[in-house]
């Protein structure tokens, strides 16, 4: 995700490198990203001919509004070709973000034993449904609230002020950080279903042009939670491990500054 930006202004130059398939035969990092690229175009003709192989629209559900409808643009169906690209996006929108949020959920975790003990309650509890998963209404106030606390998209979607910003009622002068304990996970504020405090939480963009990777990454964060929770382990965050560590940097997708999060594994 980081280098896609160098990878289109690329292959935009230079179309034939990637259309004679040159871009593989490069040496160094410049031949890495046309094999990245090749890699997960690959992986996309694989995910698009499982969901096809598949008449359950549990299977299928992720490309099912383009298989079934095709592109209102184009008037026609989409090719394979067309489906494995558009796959690709779903992919590279919602796997990049995840591993971050997720990186960012273990930590959150890490440092909050009891949140973790309940959480894995939680999920032995569940009927073995991903619905199940997907409804659980503390699950799902843990998830929001790594991601209000460790935003993957960072640069995009401010949340302080820059300038003073005038309101109805209020005036909020610059500096001013939108949210009460800004600086603590707490998911017991998500508990409660408060239509503006899940207005304000926008980690996909909001409106019609929002993340078209929502979806994809919402199920990849449910099931690596309650395969987490299932494998009986707990996680601790070392002692060498600290703030400075796991301040979060990035270009596009947001990381630890220490480009990793090393925790303590132990049984439970």
């Amino acid at each position: 995700m980081e280098d896609s930006p160098l990878f289109l202004g690329l292959t935009t130059a230079t179309p034939f490198i990637r259309s004679m398939g040159l871009g593989k035969k490069i040496p160094g990092p410049l031949g890495t990203l046309f094999r990245s690229y090749h890699f997960a175009k690959t992986k996309a003709f694989e995910m698009v001919g499982h969901f096809l192989q598949h008449s359950s629209s549990s299977e299928k559900y992720l490309l099912s509004p383009l298989v079934q409808g095709g592109d209102t643009f184009l008037d026609r169906k989409l090719t394979i070709e067309e489906l494995a690209e558009e796959a690709m996006g779903l992919m590279f929108a919602g796997a990049g973000t995840t591993a971050s949020t997720l990186t960012y959920l273990l930590f959150a975790l890490s440092r909050n034993l009891a949140v973790q003990a309940r959480l894995r309650r939680e999920v032995l509890s569940l009927p073995d449904t991903s619905a199940a998963v997907r409804q659980n209404q503390y699950i799902n106030a843990v998830i929001k609230g790594a991601f209000r606390r460790f935003p993957t998209i960072m640069a995009t979607l401010p949340r302080v002020l820059l300038e003073p910003l005038a309101t109805e009622t209020y005036v909020l002068p610059e500096g001013t950080v939108v949210f009460p304990e800004p600086d603590r996970f707490n998911r017991d504020r998500w508990l409660e279903s408060i239509e503006a405090m899940e207005a304000s939480l926008t980690p996909f963009g909001s409106g019609r042009r929002n993340c078209i990777g929502k979806k994809l990454a919402w199920e990849e964060l449910y099931l690596a939670v309650n395969a987490l929770m299932w494998a009986g382990i707990e996680f601790r965050a070392r002692e060498e491990t600290d703030d400075e560590d796991t301040q979060l940097l990035g270009f596009i997708a947001a990381s630890p500054k220490a480009k990793r999060l090393v925790l303590e594994i132990a049984r439970v």
